[in-house]
């Protein structure tokens, strides 16, 4: 072979060589450039996980407030307990200390730690006092992590409305789920620096990130005022064997709700959750998420939208012959002889079904459906709660004579409870509609207000002159017509009962109906309104016997107790109450005239030095006093002495 071709081959092998070491050299660089750049992030997130472990510390959830201060929820701090085995001296004195203080089974305490784990969980939810315990008998490689259990004060009460929340501590139905962020807090976190087996390091770093606690929740709840309607409402559950019981209480003038119930309901303390069904349906807050048909209740709304319309007056005339005929369909009044001559106020005495078809018919569909629409029954009130109810009515298009006609009188549409009292309430507190709300304010843990819920005024839909002639005849109706179950003596009470036949697949059920009574105190200028449902009660049905009785119960706690109270707290605070009193210039007068300005003005004195003019007043011209503070004043010979 020749010397050139030897020499073209060895170039060729070092050059394939050459190539074969750079490749491999850029392979190398490349990896390190991948781990040291690329890669270095989520490297050295999983250095500092094998490096230092993390306790969660769960955030304490804030509690559930009266409108009064009285807790309704509140989380309880606990605490659960973990061992790292790398850190554990003795295996045998650690299983017999835990076991005695916790009270397990050395046998099962002893099995665990011999786990093969980093962490070893060995109790949930243990108190402060054993937690404490724990600590001062300190064993190397226990470790306590603050936890949280939610509790309700009271069990079975405002179960709907406060719902309840899951293992983690979420909210999942009521205020609850609604307000959870706000609840949740921050939580918070323990780092410490370990070794590879997991074991801390005695001069390794340590973090403490504290958690923050949540927000407080305060209610418009009464406290007092709920037990009571709770009480009645088991009562009235028992007395008529029904299928359910609604009451709310609310304050007209700015629609805050006071009570609220519904029954059957259950323990939030010891939640049916194996029966999830059923646990569902007795979550759902049904005086807000469900609806019905509200029957002669309803007639206070059609009166007000034909009164607002110049349509009809108080004393207005109608004939009731027991039905009438509309659009080719015969509709009964619940009276099949009929009422005879009727006016407006004899009709909701009466609670005469033809008068109100006629004054339906005269307001209009048009009209009817805008009222509707105004009262916020078609649209809803976006409110704090899950799958709030709006009314059912039929297309306005496709609505008859016959449809409009019986919706005068509360049937062929249905609204859910607190819409019919929220309704009534705008007919009765001077034609003004407001949004019901059931949160007063937002606390910070310590108690300091960070926001409070002012009346949200939504619109003004009748007049004060229309408000006042419905009060005045639903006061009729309490003291001498269908309403006078729930007649208290020498108390001015207005309101209007109602019964409604039950429908299921389109047709009446037999047997069924919804008692309701729906009344307001004191009924010139109300204060407080009750709405009372009895949802198919066995025997009697009728609402004027069956719910006004325990509306009246309502209406006479709130006079006997709550108006008692407020009154008499009126009065001391006007007992005591001492008139503001600026203190006037004195300086220059004579004592005389300066005695006289005093008295005059409530104060008493006192004199110091000699002489006729007041030189000096201790309290300076501007400062405010009350009735009999005294006031002290230095004479002298002339004020220019001084």
């Amino acid at each position: 072979m020749s010397s050139r071709y030897v020499v073209i081959s060895l170039q060729k092998r070092l050059f394939a060589m050459l190539f074969a070491i750079t490749f491999f050299l850029c392979l190398i660089f490349s990896r390190f450039f991948y781990v040291q750049v690329i890669s270095a992030p989520a490297l050295s997130k999983k250095a500092v996980t094998e490096w230092f472990r993390n306790l969660p510390l769960s955030a304490l959830r804030g509690s559930i407030v009266d409108r009064n201060g009285i807790t309704l929820a509140s989380s309880v701090m606990s605490y659960d307990v973990y061992v790292r085995p790398a850190s554990m001296e003795n295996r045998y004195e650690m299983a017999a200390g835990l076991s005695r203080i916790l009270g397990l089974d050395y046998e099962s305490v002893y099995e665990n730690l011999g786990r093969k784990q980093s962490e070893i969980k060995i109790a949930s939810e243990i108190n402060y006092a054993t937690a404490c315990e724990i600590t001062n008998n300190y064993m190397p490689g226990i470790y306590l992590v603050e936890n949280s259990s939610r509790e309700y004060a009271f069990g079975d009460f405002l179960t709907q409305l406060l719902g309840f929340t899951n293992s983690d501590g979420d909210g999942q139905v009521g205020l609850e789920y609604y307000y959870n962020e706000l609840l949740s807090g921050v939580d918070g976190k323990m780092i410490e620096q370990t070794d590879i087996k997991g074991k801390s390091l005695p001069e390794g770093l340590s973090y403490y990130v504290s958690s923050v606690a949540g927000y407080t929740l305060q209610t418009t709840i009464d406290y007092n005022l709920q037990v009571f309607v709770e009480n009645i409402c088991n009562e009235a559950m028992g007395q008529y064997g029904a299928k359910g019981v609604t009451c709310i209480v609310m304050d007209p003038n700015n629609a805050d709700v006071l009570a609220i119930c519904h029954k059957p309901s259950y323990d939030l303390n010891s939640i049916p959750r194996d029966d999830v069904v059923g646990l569902m349906e007795m979550s759902r807050l049904t005086p807000v998420t469900d609806v019905y048909e509200p029957g002669s209740t309803f007639k206070v709304i059609t009166g007000a939208m034909a009164l607002e319309e110049g349509l009809t007056s108080s004393g207005d005339g109608f004939y009731c012959p027991g039905y009438r005929i509309i659009g080719g369909v015969k509709i009964s009044c619940h009276r099949h002889t009929g009422h005879g001559s009727q006016s407006l106020a004899k009709g909701y005495a009466n609670s005469c079904n033809c008068v109100f078809m006629d004054l339906a018919l005269r307001v209009g569909i048009d009209k009817f459906y805008s009222y509707l629409d105004k009262l916020g029954l078609l649209s809803g009130y976006s409110l704090e709660i899950k799958n709030e109810a709006k009314a059912i009515a039929m297309n306005k298009t496709l609505a008859q004579s016959y449809d409009l006609a019986r919706m005068g009188f509360g049937q062929a549409i249905a609204v859910s409870p607190l819409q019919l009292i929220n309704s009534v309430n705008t007919v009765i507190n001077g034609g003004l509609l407001y949004k019901p709300t059931f949160v007063k304010a937002i606390l910070s843990s310590e108690g300091e207000i960070l926001s409070q819920s002012a009346a949200t005024m939504q619109g003004r839909v009748f007049s004060n002159s229309t408000s006042e002639s419905i009060r005045e005849m639903l006061l009729g109706v309490v003291e001498s017509g269908g309403g006078k179950n729930a007649k208290i003596d020498g108390v001015s009470i207005g309101g209007k009962t109602g019964t409604a036949q039950k429908y299921e697949n389109g047709a009446i059920a037999q047997g069924k109906y919804v008692a309701s009574f729906v009344g307001f105190y004191p009924a010139e200028s109300p204060k407080y309104s009750v709405l009372f449902i009895v949802d198919e009660p066995q025997g009697a049905y009728y609402g004027s016997v069956v719910a006004a009785p325990y509306a009246k119960k309502v209406l006479e706690y709130v006079v006997e107790e709550i108006e008692k109270v407020n009154l008499e707290q009126e009065a001391y605070k006007n007992a005591h109450a001492r008139p503001t009193i600026i203190m006037p210039d004195l300086c220059g007068k004579s004592l005389a005239d300066a005695v006289s300005a005093l008295t005059g003005l409530g104060l008493q004195y006192l004199v110091q030095g000699e002489g006729d003019v007041v030189c000096k007043q201790l309290q300076p011209t501007g400062t405010l006093l009350a009735d009999g503070d005294i006031v002290l004043l230095t004479l002298g010979a002339t004020y220019n002495e001084i």
